[in-house]
């Protein structure tokens, strides 16, 4: 609640210090006294847009603050929270708003400064202001079905289907990407298994194309190198050296066989020469066969080097292509594999995404159906609860309604399939409308009333403040607007500005607000009532400037009753 309240420079107001308590206060004086200030200044506080004539004659600048005490389980720390506004529940929470004459004006919360829409996010949650021609959220139709919402006790349940709602809401937008991509995705494969199926033909080899390069270059020289082989060979085998040699090694073993064993030295000479003989024939030999071998390498196929050409051109344009090195094909083939495969997981997830979206999708369309059940239900309930409010407040000819929208569509919302509307009939027969058309504002200020009674068991804001609900009335219907306004405040703080003596009488204490000469200016100027002096103001309330016995006897009774 609301427990201090600070006030410069705001309209008639000089400098103002509240302290506030639980309950009903009651906030009276003369028509034009200066009441209407503190509706300006809580307002302020709440968010409301600041008008600089606000700003009293001579100063620069208004301030207001304000102080509320909150529950540690208070939804506006959350809040506060996300917002990056730094506090401790345990502390009290201070709002601030400041209107200079030039520029802008400056909110801040718990002395950081925070922008007017947050400072409005925030003060919506504490203090609900029913003024002429506002009903605050009552008005607005966005805040409706949360409303119901919280009359309906449906928490737990909108709770779950808000669950429901973001595990489809993440399967969506995890098809939606990967549907998005999908095109692109089929382009890509396709390509893949054309590149696939052209390498797999290729089935080029690492070191092919070196080898080939190698075997082409050969080719290329091969008759001349053929030509050389093949005179190499002639010499070595068309001429009669191995006949030549045989002739020699035949008479060098005949003369070995000739010279007498005692010439030791002339044996060893022809010993050596036969040696060297048969050496060399065995060398001829050997170098026939090499220089046949080496002839067999040049032999070759008539389009040996077309072939090789042609697979070489095949290899180096495939290369081209890919953009890798001859030797690399094999490896970029198996990539495209790897990718390939990769592809057909993004068409499994699609495939799940797809699922898990529409198990979601299920599953959300049957809470929501069972949520708008149970809202409908709730409706019911409301609309005969504040029919009973109604009669009590002079509101008898006008009805309540709240009007349900099925949303026809497949996407599913955080809140639900429902859209509604709290409408009401003011028996003009024009039939129900939106409650914004109702024209009295004395009739708007006792709907909204009504309507908060209905709802006070869903209602969490701390602080509500009437201006004047009973307008236009008196006797009984004041009473009933006094009893109202006092049950309203059994659960949380009541601020009431009020003409009639029946709704002063029955609030926990009483404010006085009272225009006083100061030099030249005219300021207003709050008292605090104690039991005597609140007696004498609804006397006044009463009879008018002249307070009579019977006018203080009435009040006594009021009081008493009260």
């Amino acid at each position: 609640m609301l427990v201090e309240l600070s006030i410069r420079s705001l309209v008639l107001v000089d400098q103002l210090e509240i302290e506030l308590s639980r309950g009903l206060t009651a906030i009276t004086g003369e028509t034009g006294a200066g009441k209407s200030v503190l509706l300006d200044a809580v307002g302020l506080l709440a968010g409301a847009t600041a008008d600089k004539s606000l700003v009293k004659t001579g100063s620069n600048c208004a301030h207001i603050r304000g102080a509320f005490s909150l529950p540690s389980d208070h939804p506006v720390w959350s809040i506060l929270e996300d917002h990056g506004v730094s506090v401790d529940p345990m502390e009290m929470l201070v709002l601030e708003r400041q209107v200079f004459l030039e520029g802008p004006s400056r909110a801040r919360i718990n002395r950081q400064i925070v922008t007017v829409k947050t400072l409005r996010e925030i003060g919506g949650q504490l203090v609900e202001i029913f003024a002429h021609n506002s009903a605050s959220n009552l008005l607005d139709t966005d805040s409706h079905l949360s409303l119901l919402d919280d009359f309906a006790n449906a928490q737990d349940i909108l709770a779950e289907l808000q669950a429901l709602y973001q595990t489809y809401s993440a399967a969506r937008q995890s098809r939606q990407s990967l549907e998005a991509a999908q095109a692109q995705l089929e382009a890509r494969r396709e390509w893949l298994d054309f590149v696939i199926a052209d390498l797999d033909q290729l089935a080029a080899s690492p070191g092919e194309e070196k080898a080939l390069s190698d075997q082409r270059s050969i080719l290329v020289k091969s008759e001349k190198l053929h030509t050389l082989t093949a005179d190499a060979e002639t010499a070595l085998i068309g001429s009669n050296i191995n006949s030549a040699l045989s002739d020699a090694l035949n008479a060098l073993d005949e003369l070995r066989s000739l010279v007498p064993a005692d010439l030791t030295s002339l044996v060893q000479e022809c010993q050596s020469a036969f040696e060297a003989v048969e050496r060399a024939g065995i060398e001829v030999g050997e170098a026939q066969q090499s220089v046949q071998r080496l002839a067999h390498n040049f032999d070759r196929e008539p389009d040996a080097l077309p072939r090789i050409e042609a697979r070489l051109f095949e290899l180096r344009s495939a290369a081209r292509k890919h953009k890798c090195e001859p030797d690399q094909l094999g490896i970029f083939l198996e990539t495209c594999r790897s990718e390939l495969d990769e592809l057909e997981d993004q068409a499994a997830k699609l495939n799940a995404a797809r699922e898990t979206e529409s198990a979601a999708q299920s599953a959300y369309g049957t809470l929501a159906r069972r949520l708008s059940d149970i809202r409908r239900d709730a409706a019911a309930e409301l609309e005969r609860a504040v029919g009973q409010e109604l009669a009590p407040l002079h509101l008898e000819k006008v009805g309540f309604a709240v009007d349900f929208q099925i949303e026809d569509r497949l996407e599913p919302s955080p809140y639900g399939i429902d859209r509604i509307e709290f409408l009401a009939d003011t028996r003009t027969g024009s039939g129900f409308s939106p409650l914004r058309k109702i024209a009295s504002s004395g009739e708007l200020a006792r709907f909204a009333l009504a309507l908060k009674c209905a709802l006070s068991r869903a209602q969490s804001t701390c602080t509500l403040f009437f201006d004047e609900a009973d307008q236009g009335v008196g006797g009984a219907v004041a009473a009933s607007i006094g009893q109202r306004l006092q049950r309203l405040a059994a659960e949380r703080q009541v601020l009431a500005i009020t003409h009639a003596p029946q709704v002063a009488s029955a609030a926990k204490q009483q404010w006085q607000v009272q225009k006083a000469a100061t030099g030249d200016r005219m300021l207003s100027r709050l008292s605090v009532l104690d039991d005597t002096d609140r007696l004498e103001e609804i006397a006044r309330m009463l009879s008018g400037a002249s307070v009579t016995d019977e006018a203080r006897a009435a009040a006594s009774k009021l009081l008493e009753v009260a």
